[in-house]
């Protein structure tokens, strides 16, 4: 774009952003003033139109003094004389002092006569009550007096009450006198004439209140204030308000005039920008004229003579160009360029000469950094394997070959295996030892798994702990299965890491397919979901993939999804299984069970939805809420059934923690809460923790359990012997309660080391100060072989399945019975041979 037009543009934006600008400016700020002095004007009228109202009924008022304060009104209320009715109360002289209706009130509040115009009435006496009831006649005190604004059917009207006394005013009070004028059509109409003003009255609770009247009625309600509205760019509208003789709102005063002022003031305006209109365009004018004259067509002569030297073909080399100013002197620059641009272009011709050598060492280079750069883009920078990228650029070559080749391929031509990897504790080592053994274990996880492949299948790290497989060229899925079970004989062998030996194992997916179109996406989701397959029945195995996985994944994604949802609609329920004291016999507490009752499935099995909670932290919420309901609960049946059932040991309710509940900072604080929501006494709640946070973050698990431990809680650890835990661990830990894995209880007499396993327990737990629970108890020689060995405390099918809460409620009764009434303690023992 050419300077002269750039030039034009610039003159016009300016131009057209000064004429908003002022007009904006003048507009905010004039019609502000405009504005202000139109509202004052419009308050100001409106006080004259209420101070005209407010005159009518002072002049009223005025004049009622001399008719109250009279001898012959005095007289008249004692004797009622005709002549006094016929010499002052006449049409006429109502007329002459405007007033329209004229009547007495006896000291006992009761009507005593009544005159008003014809113009008005032929019936005063019913006008003279109404008035008499909007002035609270019931409520009027000896000698009060009054005077305002009433409302009636027939129209508002002013009224002024004087006592009635003698000429001297003296009393005592003979009632009242009341003067009414009423404001109908002509006396409004010459209100409007006397101050020169539209206006309208409305009575309060009218019908024909707008919404606009009523904002503006709740305003000067509660305020003195004065509301203006603008109706439109020509009316105005203003509010004021009269009260009654109660001193309650009554009329709403609306007057309605033109805008004037702010006609004046869009004018006024209207004539500034105008002004300014003119006065920038002769500006711009002449800023263009100057700029032309002295800059503009000499710049376009000295840019015409640059271009014929640019273009050569011609004997001029130099620019001339007349004059002292700037572009004089850069006429004089740019001679003294060329010059200059002479020398440098036979240099350059030398450098160029130079510079075509060196480039082809540098091409090299550069190749060289493409080739090492994309290596990086394509492998994992600590294993040195393949990455995300490197595999998914693989399949898509694979699919485009198979896509693109015509002849019909053989089995090994179109069979592919995609294996899916995942180290099953790399979490723990990694937590446990330290990222550098973390990252050795990796390192030495990719030497392993590229020993197990051929040199034409690829290996790839995705990321984490998990690993991909891409095997080519297999004659069947057996194969690809051979592949798997080589790859879990080489990881079983231990890792050496910093800190010792360690050994960890595989979850392995395998996805097979002979087809000859493939979903690099599709087949990567199957390997998945026959890895989480493998994970999900035990870890340390592969799974091959089978259509009816996904079928179980799309169950265990609903699975969680009615999961979340349940915690929402309450599908919970707590069930309790007894605790039975092995020595007396006597149910001494339970354990509380979490139960899903799924609308059309009817209970979830825990082992279904229990795993799944853990996984995604919904264990949090649902372990608190089963906490909260069990202690509630407990707490309850405490109160009831206690101190008849215990002897000498306290009912207890133990609930489960789980190591992401234990893992939370809050909660020591949270089951704190719980104890002072539901009352239940610290030393009631037992609290059992599984054996895996023996083995991640000991030191905060153990300052935990210390302070529930000191608040009065009962620790215990459940499963034990089953997991990572050794007697010499569990020493380091304030549980009070070992729980012996049902899986020990079940094999008691077929299995002699399963008897010395649990003695060995029971004798060390003893040696420790803490009593032992055995699980899982189902027939009588196990609960016999148990009180043998010395275990203390028992529960199981054998005494009772888990309970609901009414039917747990009804156990305790029935043993209460028992305990009570038949005087059987031992309920749940076997008799004695």
């Amino acid at each position: 774009m050419k300077i002269r037009v750039k030039l034009c543009l610039s003159l016009c934006l300016a131009f057209v952003i000064l004429t908003l600008g002022v007009y904006t400016l003048s507009t905010r700020l004039l019609m502000q003033s405009y504005l202000r002095l139109e509202r004052e004007d419009t308050q100001e009228d409106t006080r004259r139109v209420r101070d005209a109202l407010i005159q009518a009924g002072v002049s009223l008022e005025e004049k009622s003094p001399d008719w109250a304060y009279w001898n012959d009104t005095y007289e008249f209320m004692r004797d009622g004389n005709k002549a006094y009715i016929k010499s002052n109360l006449v049409d006429t002289g109502l007329l002459v002092m405007k007033t329209d209706l004229i009547f007495y009130i006896r000291p006992d509040k009761h009507l005593f006569f009544s005159f008003g115009t014809k113009r008005f009435f032929d019936l005063p006496i019913p006008a003279s009550r109404e008035v008499m009831k909007q002035c609270g006649i019931d409520l009027l005190k000896p000698d009060e007096e009054k005077s305002g604004i009433v409302l009636t059917s027939a129209a508002p009207a002013f009224v002024a009450m004087r006592s009635i006394l003698t000429t001297e005013k003296k009393g005592p009070s003979r009632g009242w006198l009341v003067f009414v004028r009423y404001l109908d059509a002509a006396k409004l109409k010459s209100i409007a004439s006397d101050v020169h003003l539209e206006f309208k009255i409305i009575p309060v609770g009218s019908p024909l209140l707008s919404s606009s009247d009523q904002k503006a009625l709740q305003t000067v309600s509660h305020s003195d204030l004065i509301p203006t509205r603008p109706l439109d760019e020509q009316q105005i509208v203003g509010y004021t308000l009269i009260r009654d003789v109660m001193g309650q709102p009554a009329l709403l005063i609306r007057i309605t005039e033109p805008r004037a002022i702010y006609q004046q003031g869009k004018t006024t305006i209207l004539y500034v920008t105008r002004l300014f209109l003119i006065f920038a365009l002769v500006l711009a004018i002449v800023v263009f004229l100057v700029l032309e004259t002295s800059v503009l067509s000499r710049l376009t002569l000295l840019t015409h003579q640059v271009e014929k030297i640019g273009e050569g073909g011609t004997a001029i080399t130099r620019v001339a160009l007349r004059g002292r100013d700037e572009l004089g002197h850069l006429a004089g620059r740019v001679n003294g360029m060329l010059a200059k641009l002479e020398r440098t272009t036979l240099n350059l011709e030398k450098i160029q000469a130079q510079l075509q050598k060196q480039n082809f060492g540098l091409e090299d280079t550069i190749q060289e950094r493409t080739r090492q750069m994309l290596h990086q883009a394509m492998h994992d920078a600590l294993t040195g394997l393949a990455n995300r990228a490197f595999l998914m650029n693989r399949l898509q070559q694979i699919q485009q070959c198979r896509e693109t080749t015509l002849s019909p391929l053989s089995p090994s031509q179109s069979s592919l295996a995609v294996c899916f990897l995942d180290l099953d504790n790399f979490k723990t080592i990694n937590d446990t030892l330290g990222h550098e053994a973390g990252d050795e274990l990796l390192r030495e996880t990719a030497l392993r798994l590229l020993d197990c492949v051929s040199q034409g299948d690829t290996v790839v790290r995705l990321g984490g702990d998990e690993f991909v497989l891409l095997i080519e060229s297999l004659s069947a899925a057996e194969e690809s299965v051979a592949i798997a079970e080589r790859i879990m004989a080489a990881m079983s062998k231990a890792f050496s890491l910093p800190g010792g030996d360690y050994f960890s194992s595989f979850s392995l997916g395998i996805a097979y397919t002979e087809e000859r179109n493939l979903s690099p996406d599709v087949l990567l989701r199957d390997a998945d979901t026959a890895m989480y397959h493998a994970k999900a029945n035990g870890k340390a195995r592969y799974s091959l993939f089978e259509p009816s996985m996904n079928d179980r994944l799309t169950e265990r994604i609903e699975l969680e999804i009615g999961l979340r949802q349940a915690l929402e609609r309450e599908e919970f329920q707590v069930h309790y299984q007894p605790l039975i004291d092995l020595k007396t016999g006597m149910l001494i507490g339970a354990e509380a069970l979490v139960r899903w009752e799924r609308p059309g499935e009817g209970l979830v099995s825990p082992g279904r939805f229990i795993p799944i909670a853990e996984e995604t932290g919904l264990i949090i919420p649902l372990g608190y809420w089963v906490m909260e309901r069990a202690c509630g609960q407990a707490k309850e049946w405490r109160d009831t059934f206690d101190a008849p059932l215990r002897g000498g040991r306290g009912f207890t309710i133990s609930v489960n923690l789980s190591g992401k509940q234990l893992r939370g900072a809050d909660v020591v604080d949270r089951i704190r809460d719980i104890l002072e929501r539901t009352g239940l006494p610290a030393e009631a709640l037992k609290v059992e923790i599984t054996e895996s946070i023996m083995i991640t973050d000991i030191e905060d698990a153990i300052i935990k359990l210390k302070c529930l431990k000191a608040m009065g809680v009962k620790l215990a650890i459940d499963d034990f012997g089953t997991g990572y835990s050794s007697m010499a661990t569990l020493s380091a830990f304030p549980f009070d309660t070992v729980k012996i894995d049902r899986a020990f209880v079940s094999r008691l007499g077929d299995h002699p080391e399963a008897t010395a396993v649990i003695q060995a327990i029971i004798t060390l737990s003893t040696a420790l100060s803490m009593d032992v629970t055995g699980e899982g108890i189902e027939t009588i020689q196990q609960l016999t072989d148990l009180q043998k060995l010395g275990c203390s405390v028992g529960q199981g099918y054998y005494f009772a399945r888990p309970l609901d809460t009414e039917a747990m409620e009804q156990h305790l009764t029935e043993q209460l019975e028992q305990n009570l009434v038949l005087n059987l303690p031992q309920t749940y023992l076997p008799k004695a041979a």
